[in-house]
């Protein structure tokens, strides 16, 4: 199994410290916003619990943003996931 550069998460205090806080916040059903300059490893961090998570309980799907994403196209982005899911698991 090849593992692609991009994906290899090299773990630092900080990345720990955000993934034990996370997990024990969604545990107990806190909303969590995860904030900081880019290149932190927010996404990082998120992006591997929502791959720790049983994929036969839950759906992963991630919606990238950029200062021109507008509601609009939030919606439709959204909507064009769920379609496709549901029409590939009916």
């Amino acid at each position: 199994m090849s593992v692609q550069v991009s994906e290899v998460i090299i773990p630092t205090a900080e990345s720990a410290c955000q993934s034990f806080f996370l997990k024990m916040m969604l545990e107990a059903k806190i909303p969590v916003l995860f904030v900081g300059p880019t290149g932190t490893g927010k996404s990082a961090v998120i992006l591997s619990y929502l791959s720790s998570l049983p994929r036969d309980k839950f759906i992963r799907s991630v919606v990238n943003f950029s200062a021109r994403t507008s509601a609009n196209q939030t919606q439709e982005i959204t909507m064009s996931k769920l379609d496709r899911y549901f029409t590939l698991s009916c």
